[in-house]
């Protein structure tokens, strides 16, 4: 199957079907992270709530709405984009409940944002862009719709990373299209983002039970030790940053400023 076949297939996995459900796609967060999930997610959020500036905010494939309700007190005005449409009448009914006026969910293609150019202040967009084939093709749309010295936080799978080794015995899993870290950077440097801030996370998968031939390396032991923190951040995050090893970390949290 090429990538476009994927990529329609992935699309039909959102789409329906209880594994990808609107009430299981988004980690909700909590006002006590304690899990190492909920740690990571405050982490990212934090970072968002860091670099906002005011304006208008995109949380770019927003899947059901979760983190920009989330964010909704700190925006002047935010705006959700996914392609699936029950993700988007899902955040739209939560917005709607809790009388977050200032957000607006919209259904689009993240390959072809439909805003116009320079009209977007900051953009966001968590555990999603290594679900989508062509990623340069969604990073040129970010740098097209930011104004000038507006930022992007973005989060990019790595291809060589263990992570991506594991998710290959989830066959009933969508397939996934990580790149490597040179790519992530080349792509949004081919994109005039300077990259400002650079995390890195999941030297492993902390998640996966498969293969299991790398049980030593997957046991539940290493998500509830990397998951402390030590000087504000989590373990995972120190480790995984060291110079040599952020090449194998799966997870990259990239901030970049429009240039």
């Amino acid at each position: 199957m090429n990538e476009i076949g994927r990529e329609n297939s992935n699309r039909d996995d959102y789409e329906s079907g209880e594994l990808y459900a609107p009430s299981r796609i988004c980690l909700k967060p909590t006002t006590n992270p304690r899990s190492y999930t909920d740690r990571l997610l405050a982490d990212r959020l934090s970072l968002v709530r860091r670099y906002y500036r005011g304006g208008l905010a995109l949380d770019l494939c927003c899947a059901a709405g979760a983190h920009l309700l989330e964010l909704a007190p700190v925006f002047d005005e935010g705006l959700g984009l996914d392609f699936s449409h029950r993700y988007i009448a899902t955040a739209q009914t939560q917005a709607k409940a809790r009388e977050a006026t200032n957000l607006t969910f919209l259904h689009g293609d993240a390959k072809a944002i439909p805003l116009r150019d320079r009209s977007i202040d900051l953009v966001y967009s968590f555990s999603s862009l290594y679900a989508i084939p062509g990623v340069a093709e969604v990073v040129s749309e970010i740098s097209r719709v930011l104004t000038h010295g507006g930022h992007a936080v973005l989060d990019f799978g790595n291809k060589r990373s263990l992570n991506t080794y594991c998710l290959k015995y989830y066959t009933d899993w969508p397939s996934t299209f990580p790149i490597t870290v040179s790519e992530m950077r080349a792509v949004l440097q081919a994109n005039d983002l300077k990259v400002e801030e650079h995390k890195s996370y999941q030297l492993l998968p902390l998640w996966a039970g498969l293969p299991k031939h790398l049980w030593p390396l997957l046991h539940p032991w290493w998500r509830e030790t990397l998951r402390l923190r030590l000087g504000g951040r989590m373990l995972d995050e120190w480790i995984s940053s060291l110079p040599y090893i952020r090449r194998f970390a799966f997870r990259h949290l990239i901030v970049c400023r429009k240039i």
